[in-house]
């Protein structure tokens, strides 16, 4: 888990969800293809971030993961600013959230805005507490664990993903 930014606390402020309701910022799609040495056209990073399942948790409603029969905290509880795992199109998307790129553009020199992918989702539609960034994963036993970053499985040792073929190490792959 980090602390969220302080745009993330803001966004928070701004939307609050209500009962069991949770608002994520969903993780952004590479503009990239794996290699990256293609740009994906727009329509293609459209789709794939529609489908994104990967976010922060930025704020959670009072009733979230509170089991209904008991009225108990479920184990364990996502955070606030943890990154989750949910459902493949879960939710629903929040417009009107817009944020600075960093690319200046004009003769003012503005910064040029892109729409956040917000989205409210219930909290029985996340799946799991992602306690690590994309990347290897380390552990004690020195065997290597790869995180992909295209579909998120996980591969112990291997090259390249068994369930999309990313290849883990940078190489082209036919």
């Amino acid at each position: 888990m980090r602390n969220l930014t302080d745009r993330e606390r803001k966004i928070g402020e701004i939307w609050k969800p209500i009962e069991y309701r949770c608002l994520l910022l969903m993780d952004e799609v590479s503009e990239t293809t794996v290699s990256g040495r293609l740009i994906k056209p727009d329509i293609s990073r459209e789709r794939e971030q529609v489908s994104q399942e990967v976010g922060r948790i930025i704020t959670v409603g009072n009733q979230a993961f509170i089991s209904a029969e008991s009225g108990m905290m479920m184990e364990p509880t996502p955070k606030v600013g943890d990154r989750v795992l949910i459902n493949r199109h879960a939710g629903a998307p929040v417009r009107g959230c817009w944020a600075p790129t960093g690319v200046k553009i004009g003769m003012e020199k503005e910064d040029q805005m892109k729409e956040l992918d917000l989205r409210v989702i219930e909290d029985k539609n996340i799946n799991l507490i992602v306690t690590v960034e994309e990347g290897k994963i380390e552990l004690p036993d020195e065997e290597v664990v790869h995180s992909c970053p295209m579909c998120h499985a996980v591969d112990k040792g291997a090259d390249m993903c068994g369930q999309c073929g990313h290849d883990f190490t940078g190489e082209e792959y036919p």
